[in-house]
């Protein structure tokens, strides 16, 4: 039996999430009934749409009307992205954006695709933002349409102070940026509360919480105006038309509740897990955890001297150890980590580095079956290295 260590890239089905989906196909009685319909059948499945939608607000500190359900983090990341600077394209601005140097590609990639001009304000060697770099930037030049910041950095689980750079932006520009925050490896780990926040814009996964894959919700204050990427019907204000899956949005809306209740408790358990696992690893010649910035204790990013990122994987998949390189979204990919080249680490260094993510489901075996498969896999993967041509 395979011990999953990979949650960051998703985690498995929570038990609420299935049965909440079910609940809502029996409930519609097996009819594919669309929640914009008139008849009963439809106003049944409307009336689900928003109980689903009234408990993801709540969950994350917003008006039931400001969340739009989408197919995923990445869909909710662009549209956030794309609508703010297209927005301020359209009304005559320059599409300034300004990113942290370890956002996911589904905000790095589409803000440099779209942005009239892209500042990213970069991480000190610990792995934090660098606050007076984040200063200068939030601070100077035209003004920015889109601030975009993430929570909880996806490869090294470092935090973002999502208030303190908030609080640099409206002191600066006031209301006139859009501040959206990727809190897709936010949810279940930290307190995630729009609200409080102050941000105008929050992005949500379904899979990195125990929600199926392809559901996840965009928080969009009343006051944020964007662009529809794409038209259609109208549904979701506008912003993410199609007919919309009132079942998966129920199993969403459960996984999040499930997540954010159980969050204290699941969070000091995998405090005491990472303690174990960085005890664990302190005997191994050349392994070492990549940051020593505040993070969250379920995400840990270890370099491993010697061993090369995609042998090493491997190495542990035969033992039985689902672990990954980095973010999931660059398998096939070989490359350093973008995350701790970002750092100032060397492409060597970055390039042997080992992602170890928790969940709901981990357990205290699992972290020893980790502890004690690891020198083997190094072992594989360093001979793999050795006799590599160069």
């Amino acid at each position: 039996m395979t011990i999953y260590l990979d949650h960051a890239a998703g985690q498995p089905l929570r038990p609420a999430a299935r049965e909440a989906i079910l609940a809502a196909w029996d409930a519609l009685g097996g009819q594919g009934a669309n929640p914009s319909a008139a008849h009963r059948a439809g106003r049944a499945a409307a009336d689900l749409l928003f109980s689903a939608r009234e408990r993801v607000a709540h969950l994350v500190g917003a008006a039931t009307a400001e969340i739009v359900f989408t197919a995923g983090g990445t869909e909710a990341d662009a549209i956030a992205v794309r609508g703010a600077l297209d927005a301020d394209r359209a009304a005559g601005g320059a599409a300034r954006a300004v990113i942290t140097g370890v956002e996911h590609p589904a905000v790095a990639e589409n803000a440099a695709a779209c942005a009239g001009e892209l500042d990213v304000i970069p991480v000190d060697p610990s792995g934090a933002v660098d606050m007076a770099a984040a200063e200068t930037i939030l601070s100077s030049g035209v003004r920015p349409a889109l601030v975009s910041l993430v929570a909880v950095a996806s490869e090294t689980g470092a935090l973002t102070p999502i208030r303190e750079l908030t609080a640099l932006v409206r002191e600066r520009w006031g209301g006139e940026v859009v501040v959206h925050v990727d809190a897709v490896q936010a949810a279940g780990r930290i307190e995630v509360d729009a609200g409080k926040w102050g941000v105008d814009c929050l992005s949500l996964a379904g899979h990195k919480i125990g929600a199926p894959p392809a559901t996840g919700a965009l928080y969009v204050s009343r006051s944020c105006s964007l662009l529809a990427p794409i038209l259609g019907g109208g549904q979701e204000r506008g912003l993410r038309s199609g007919t919309q899956d009132v079942a998966l949005a129920q199993g969403f809306a459960a996984a999040l509740s499930e997540a954010e209740t159980s969050r204290a408790e699941t969070m000091a358990r995998h405090d005491a897990f990472q303690e174990r696992l960085c005890e664990g690893i302190s005997t191994l010649e050349g392994v070492s955890v990549a940051t020593n910035c505040p993070r969250v204790s379920s995400i840990t990013m270890l370099t491993c001297e010697g061993a090369p990122a995609e042998p090493l994987v491997f190495a542990l998949d035969a033992a039985g150890i689902a672990a990954s390189a980095g973010s999931a979204c660059h398998t096939g990919v070989t490359r350093p980590s973008p995350a701790l080249l970002a750092q100032g680490l060397s492409e060597d260094v970055a390039s042997s580095s080992l992602r170890v993510s928790m969940g709901w489901s981990t357990s205290a075996s699992d972290i020893e079956g980790f502890i004690d498969a690891l020198p083997g896999a190094l072992e594989t993967a360093r001979r793999f290295a050795r006799r590599r041509p160069r």
